[in-house]
């Protein structure tokens, strides 16, 4: 009898019943569906202040690269620093164009040179035509968190007078949409939608 006693307590302990499994499952189920909104919003933000870092960096580095060398980064040519010579934008070479279909007023196709070209290998539009005074490379960054390029619209940074229109760094943000406009003068500008920018002059 005592044995048969033992045997029944030892059979008891041999490992959790079907019931009790589903119910852990269910706990733990629970919990994941209650931590993965913080833990994506966290991401989330993460992303946008990486995004933030970056603009303010390339900006930075265009005005280093200014200070040095005497001109903006706007040119296919560094030899030849005229008006047959300017660029529109420059963008980060990794990653996605933008989507502009909303409406803004960014023609990225056209008349385009890489922030790489211009601020880390002084090779304009890619050709062995260097910036004299260049003193780079000047610091970089490629796509933005969520895969699309960084736009510089340096078009602008020869307006002036009642002519003059804001010159950014901008992110399209989490929604990958250019929506903050290209030709806004100062006193007009402000940052679209989720848009992420920093104002270069």
């Amino acid at each position: 009898m005592v044995k048969a006693r033992l045997g029944a307590r030892l059979g008891n302990q041999g490992g959790f019943s079907f019931l009790e499994i589903v119910i852990a499952l269910g706990i733990i189920m629970i919990l994941v569906a209650a931590l993965v909104p913080t833990v994506s919003s966290k991401l989330e933000d993460a992303k946008i202040a990486r995004a933030r870092d970056d603009v303010q960096l390339i900006a930075a580095s265009i005005a280093s690269f200014y200070n040095n060398v005497g001109v903006w980064p706007m040119y296919d040519d560094g030899t030849d620093t005229t008006s047959n010579h300017e660029l529109k934008y420059l963008k980060s070479s990794d990653g996605d164009d933008p989507d502009t279909s909303c409406g803004s007023d960014w023609h990225l196709n056209s008349d385009y040179d890489t922030l790489e070209n211009q601020l880390v290998y002084n090779q304009p539009n890619g050709q062995n035509k260097p910036y004299p005074d260049w003193r780079g490379p000047y610091q970089n960054v490629s796509e933005d968190p969520w895969g699309k390029k960084y736009i510089v619209n340096v078009e602008h940074l020869l307006t002036t007078g009642t002519d003059k229109k804001v010159v950014v760094v901008i992110s399209a943000g989490p929604d990958g949409e250019l929506d903050t406009g290209n030709n806004e003068a100062p006193e007009d500008f402000s940052v679209e939608d989720d848009d992420i920018a920093c104002v270069i002059r």
